[in-house]
């Protein structure tokens, strides 16, 4: 009975001893499992700051080969599209294209040959104003050239001889872009009390 026991209890220890065993190997494994997952995730963080490094490193030194010729590229196009908008300006003024009342902003990009979302900057950039504005700046122009060259004109007749079908917006879009009236600028005018409203002028014109 007590050899039974004693085998019992020497079973049990040896079974608590591989129980502790097991344990500390799966810990160990673990750990060792751990510091490997650590060690390359510190390896890959390693590399891609590397990489970022050696890209960045890549586009600083193109820069400094390019810069220059790129400033100069910049400085051409920026000319270039300066005398194409003054090219088509000129064209427009030329044949009364804006005469035209469905003269809008397919026209204009038909004109500039751009793209209809470029066109907007376009215009910001040499005409500063929108395309709306741009198309009623030079109807307002050339009706102020008709009221100065033409006192028997009627106001109807420039309404529409600068392309709105509307004398009543004609009106409008006048005093807004001048301050007063066609009829008071006509008279003011023939009274020799007014000097001509300034004509749009564009950005980076240095000859103006």
């Amino acid at each position: 009975m007590q050899a039974e026991i004693v085998i019992q209890l020497r079973m049990g220890s040896l079974i608590i001893t591989l129980i502790i065993t097991a344990v500390f190997l799966l810990t160990f494994a673990l750990i060792v499992l751990y510091q490997g997952l650590k060690e390359r995730k510190k390896n890959a963080q390693m590399a891609e700051t590397i990489r970022h490094l050696m890209h960045y490193r890549d586009v600083t030194f193109q820069n400094e080969n390019v810069g220059q010729s790129e400033g100069e590229e910049y400085v051409d196009s920026e000319l270039e599209l300066l005398k194409l908008f003054k090219s088509v300006d000129s064209r427009i003024e030329r044949e009364l294209l804006f005469a035209d009342p469905n003269f809008g902003r397919n026209e204009l990009v038909r004109l500039f040959g751009t793209d209809k979302n470029v066109l907007p900057s376009v215009l910001r950039r040499f005409a500063n104003t929108s395309v709306p504005g741009y198309i009623n700046a030079k109807r307002m122009d050339y009706a102020v050239r008709l009221l100065k060259e033409h006192p028997e004109y009627t106001l109807g007749a420039i309404a529409e001889a600068c392309g709105i079908k509307s004398p009543a917006t004609f009106i409008r879009n006048f005093k807004n872009t001048y301050g007063m009236a066609p009829s008071e600028y006509r008279k003011a005018f023939e009274e020799n009390s007014i000097t001509p409203p300034l004509k749009l002028t564009f950005s980076n014109d240095k000859s103006s």
